[in-house]
């Protein structure tokens, strides 16, 4: 499993939020933190990098989101190998 941090920047109007921030709850790859001003922090669980990867491509497809930022990765259980 990898696990990121994300940061969302949404656009800047408030319909547009809204609909990405509907979108956000519904993935349950994530878990949403408290909103600042337009950002959003997230931390998200994929399978692998390359599923992370992914997720982030398909945030960035998100109308309502202006951005996607990536805080950090952590692969230490990709890096561990098969149990």
């Amino acid at each position: 499993m990898t696990v990121s941090g994300l940061v969302i920047t949404f656009m800047d109007t408030p319909e547009a939020a809204s609909f990405a921030l509907a979108r956000l709850h519904e993935d349950a790859r994530l878990l949403l933190g408290e909103p600042v001003a337009n950002r959003l922090p997230i931390v998200a669980e994929t399978a692998d990098a390359t599923s992370g990867e992914t997720l982030v491509r398909e945030l960035e497809s998100i109308a309502g989101i202006a951005r996607v930022d990536v805080i950090s990765i952590d692969f230490a259980e990709d890096l561990d190998g098969p149990a």
